[in-house]
């Protein structure tokens, strides 16, 4: 274990953002996750057809950006999916994927490319984005999560992505699958199981004999909950492995006036969003996850920064959480009063720091403007209740 798949650790010490390398400011993304607090730089190696050469000089200079600011290098490596031209007219029996043979190899070589340019670089790999999704094969989500042979092809290429990485770098961590959604959380198409399906046969293939950590895209929706992150404690749990968790995608689309745009997860005020992705940092680390990575990319869409590294309302509700807790590590979740459900429940954090006060995280999913006492170490503290994440200091 290393201290990339290190749950117990700071908080400030596992956040980052998944940065879309091709159409950014790289340096100006870089130093506002920077300036954020941030300590990791997903970014998605794209093999673009037809000849799906690797872009070794950018990942080589995004690297070394990384390194300049302090900061941890995550990867994971796509191709083209159904947006990108290709319909269940494009799938490939003989690999069960968007590739046929010829393809598959081009693309391997290309992932063999750049683990030999990120060698020695200490880089977090993630796999194969989303298979159980639609970055391995066009036919409906449901089937690459159920299918077998789908499953079993896309699984085979996650477990060849680990071995053949760490037989060429033995200082790189090898997560994955990257997979869209937490494994009980599959709501998106129509849900009926298919997303734990697919964890259930991914174990069976051997996936998880062969990585240090599992990576998860844990999205919520508006239409669940109004997309309450407390729902992954119930939702989110791997069972087929004890591997600590990791992710490089989440977030909450934040509403746009200018030109009504919204997503397929929902759309949130920016006040709501920000909310709720401090919330879904601390639930993560509550859970078990050691590295906490959202998605960034898309013009501000998640409202953490714009494509120029201007720090948004999101960004900013983060650079406050991280400030708060600089150097603090989860103790505990303090029980304040009976509930039934993880919706109707006073969330309550402990986090500690050598030679400074505790500190308390606190906030309610829907018990707002709700008072309740409590003691916390051995101090009555009193504590009013909203769904924003408040923190007080025990001195």
């Amino acid at each position: 274990m290393n201290a990339h798949t290190t749950v117990k650790r700071p908080i400030s010490e596992k956040i980052g953002l998944c940065l879309w390398p091709y159409s950014q400011d790289m340096n100006a993304q870089i130093k506002a996750c920077h300036d954020i607090g941030m300590k990791y730089i997903s970014c998605g190696v794209f093999l673009n057809p037809p000849d799906f050469s690797a872009p070794s000089d950018l990942f080589k200079s995004t690297l070394q950006l990384c390194k300049a600011y302090g900061m941890h290098m995550m990867v994971n490596f796509t191709s083209f999916d159904s947006n990108s031209g290709f319909s269940d007219d494009g799938f490939k029996e003989e690999t069960q994927s968007y590739y046929s043979s010829d393809m598959l190899e081009k693309i391997k070589n290309s992932c063999l490319e750049i683990y030999q340019v990120l060698k020695g670089g200490d880089v977090v790999y993630e796999g194969w984005n989303e298979p159980n999704g639609g970055f391995w094969s066009p036919k409906a989500y449901w089937e690459n999560q159920t299918d077998p042979s789908i499953v079993s092809a896309s699984t085979a290429m996650e477990i060849w992505l680990a071995k053949q990485g760490r037989n060429i770098d033995q200082t790189a961590t090898f997560t994955g699958p990257s997979m869209f959604q937490a494994p009980d959380y599959d709501v998106v198409y129509g849900g009926g199981g298919n997303n734990r399906k697919y964890v259930n046969m991914t174990a069976q293939f051997g996936l998880y004999d062969v990585l240090d950590a599992v990576c998860i895209h844990p999205y919520m929706q508006q239409s669940i909950e109004n997309g309450s992150p407390e729902l992954l404690l119930s939702m989110g749990k791997m069972k087929v492995t004890n591997l600590p968790l990791v992710s490089n995608e989440f977030g909450f689309f934040v509403y746009d006036k200018s030109n009504g745009n919204t997503s397929w997860q929902g759309a949130w005020n920016p006040h709501t969003a920000a909310a709720l992705t401090l919330r879904q940092i601390l639930i993560m680390d509550l859970t078990g996850y050691s590295i906490i990575a959202m998605y960034g990319s898309g013009g501000g869409a998640m409202g953490v920064t714009s494509n120029a590294g201007n720090i948004l309302s999101t960004g900013k509700a983060m650079q406050w959480l991280l400030a708060e807790l600089n150097g603090y590590t989860l103790d505990s979740k303090i029980e304040v009063t009976a509930h039934n459900g993880y919706i109707d429940d006073l969330y309550v954090l402990k986090y500690t720091k050598d030679g400074a006060s505790n500190k308390i995280v606190y906030w309610t999913p829907s018990r707002f403007g709700e008072s309740c006492g409590t003691v916390v170490d051995g101090k009555f503290v009193e504590l009013f209740f909203t769904d924003y994440p408040q923190i007080k200091e025990m001195n």
